[in-house]
């Protein structure tokens, strides 16, 4: 009799753990160049949520199945894991690219012998090579800095930012030149609930200004987010960005993924000939948004800060925005302020 008890247990035991185990999934990654030809000896993977082990409590751990591409430029991986995949690739002389998968419509088998519909899906990556990464001034603006160069000095008026020295103009700063002239209007600011408070950069020169950029992510999210090169026209001389809130009403934040979706092109310290033809200027971008923090001035000793992440090219006339980050022109950045995407 007691053989039989403790046979049960070990049975009931055995099919608890069949009945908690994940669903098996199979995908195929296909790693390719901007050009379209397959990239071989990539190392690609998947990121499986698996479940945890006994004694460690509920919820899900990370397993990572990797190989390296073959002369097709397909790596397939396959293990248990949640509806969520999520898939990387990287290679010496090329920027990082990752992507999710979480297309599974069912599931076929029983109990620990589930596997994922559909079962075996290509997904395709593209790898952006490295082509000439150069020395830029690249800053994070960010709250992190709290009290320093991002809090906006005086509301109400336009005030410049020189992006070289990264500081407000003088009298606010040490900056010279006025690349960015930025302004911070407060129409209301009860709480963070009732609130209208509206963010405005304006340029100095004609022919200086922004551009918006979405990059294409249907094949992944590569760390080089934006092209190579800034475009040589198209800057619009304003940006301006409202926040408001009543009470009663819910607030309704960005979709996507704002901090990469979201990106621009600048063109700063412009100068036009007769023609309007433009003989000189300075590129860069911002990746992500442009933000504006303690806009409801909740901080009362505060002005908002206003927060983007800049990179820009100190050579007049170059294009060439592909950043590298072991040759910040800022060299005296704070752990937490330097920047590491090109």
């Amino acid at each position: 009799m007691k053989f039989v008890r403790i046979f049960f247990l070990l049975l009931v035991s055995s099919v608890s753990t069949v009945v908690m185990a994940l669903p098996t999934a199979r995908i195929t990654i296909k790693v390719m160049d901007e050009s379209g030809l397959p990239v071989e000896e990539a190392k690609a993977g998947l990121v499986l949520e698996v479940a945890k082990k006994g004694g460690e409590g509920w919820g899900t751990n990370t397993s990572w199945v990797s190989g390296l591409t073959d002369a097709d430029g397909l790596f397939t991986g396959e293990g248990e894991t949640a509806g969520y995949v999520g898939l990387s690739v990287k290679k010496d002389g090329y920027y990082d690219v990752s992507s999710h998968f979480n297309g599974f419509t069912d599931t076929s088998g029983f109990l620990g012998f589930k596997k994922y519909k559909p079962w075996n899906p290509t997904v395709e990556l593209v790898l952006k090579k490295k082509l000439n990464p150069i020395a830029m001034y690249a800053h994070p603006l960010n709250v992190v800095e709290r009290g320093a160069k991002p809090e906006i000095p005086m509301l109400g008026r336009f005030v410049g930012f020189d992006l070289v020295v990264g500081d407000w103009v003088a009298p606010y700063g040490l900056g010279v030149n006025k690349d960015f002239l930025i302004k911070v209007d407060v129409n209301r600011a009860v709480s963070f609930q009732d609130h209208d408070v509206i963010l405005t950069i304006q340029f100095p020169n004609e022919g200086d200004g922004l551009i918006q950029y979405f990059p294409d992510t249907s094949k992944g999210k590569s760390a080089l987010r934006l092209p190579y090169h800034a475009p040589s026209s198209g800057y619009l001389p304003e940006f301006t960005r409202r926040y408001e809130n009543k009470p009663g009403t819910r607030r309704v934040g960005e979709s996507g993924d704002p901090e990469y979706d979201k990106n621009y092109f600048f063109r700063i310290r412009t100068q036009l000939d007769k023609q309007g033809n433009v003989i000189s200027g300075r590129y860069g971008k911002i990746h992500g948004s442009i933000n504006l923090y303690n806009y409801s001035l909740r901080r009362k000793q505060n002005n908002p800060f206003v927060a983007f992440n800049y990179y820009l090219n100190p050579n007049d006339n170059d294009t060439n925005i592909e950043f590298d980050p072991g040759k910040n022109l800022f060299i005296n950045l704070q752990e937490q302020q330097k920047v590491r995407d090109p």
